[in-house]
């Protein structure tokens, strides 16, 4: 089979794991799930790749996942409206979960500058993204479904968004549970909501149609 047969097949939910027990640990050595390129699948593959810092700065992240501004030489096209650029791990399969990363976005500044993470992937027509954004609005800074349509806003807008400061680097937390969802950023609460109406699937990070970065990534199930 060739390589595209075999990312094709991926998102088709054909490399998603089979046993929810199952939890990836974090790389030894520092860092995390996103210094394995082979954990992930990834919908625009060549946008993405493995990136190390020269820095000798001990307090500057060395190793990071990024995603490229560059336009990727086959782009993805979702068969609805929905994120473009997914970095899918391949398992676990969970329901409740704790996702944990730093997270840097690279994009321009703009209302709609965004970093997701997916949950409850399926299928490229069935799964959640939290939309993180500075500017809510029916299209920004909220919980998603795409559920064989368009993406919808599950939750009321938000009074206040996640701006993204350009070079620097934010803590996020991402916890579900049942029908609640949860975001944190350096600790504090920035989207959350209780309209969850997927059950298990596979999770990843990535962006609507930005770039970014993603380093010491933890996944556990709750």
């Amino acid at each position: 089979m060739s390589k595209n047969g075999w990312l094709l097949l991926c998102l088709l939910g054909a490399c998603a794991g089979s046993d929810p027990a199952v939890v990836l640990a974090t790389v030894p050595g520092g860092g995390g799930l996103e210094q394995d390129l082979a954990a992930f699948d990834f919908s625009e593959e060549d946008a993405w790749s493995l990136q190390q810092s020269n820095s000798a700065h001990g307090g500057e992240l060395s190793q990071w996942l990024e995603l490229s501004a560059d336009a990727p030489a086959q782009a993805y096209a979702p068969p609805h409206r929905s994120p473009h650029r997914l970095a899918l791990l391949k398992e676990p399969v969970v329901g409740d979960f704790r996702l944990e990363f730093d997270a840097m976005s690279t994009g321009r500044s703009y209302g709609h500058r965004d970093l997701c993470v997916f949950f409850a992937w399926t299928d490229p027509a069935r799964f959640h993204y939290l939309h993180m954004a500075p500017s809510p609005d029916e299209r920004a800074h909220n919980l998603f479904l795409v559920d064989n349509a368009a993406r919808r806003s599950l939750a009321p807008v938000f009074a206040k968004g996640l701006a993204w400061p350009d070079d620097t680097w934010i803590h996020l937390v991402i916890e579900r549970r049942g029908n609640q969802v949860v975001v944190l950023a350096d600790g504090v609460e920035v989207l959350s909501s209780d309209q969850v109406v997927l059950g298990s699937g596979r999770v990843g990070v990535g962006s609507f149609d930005d770039s970014g970065r993603f380093a010491n990534m933890t996944l556990q199930e709750l």
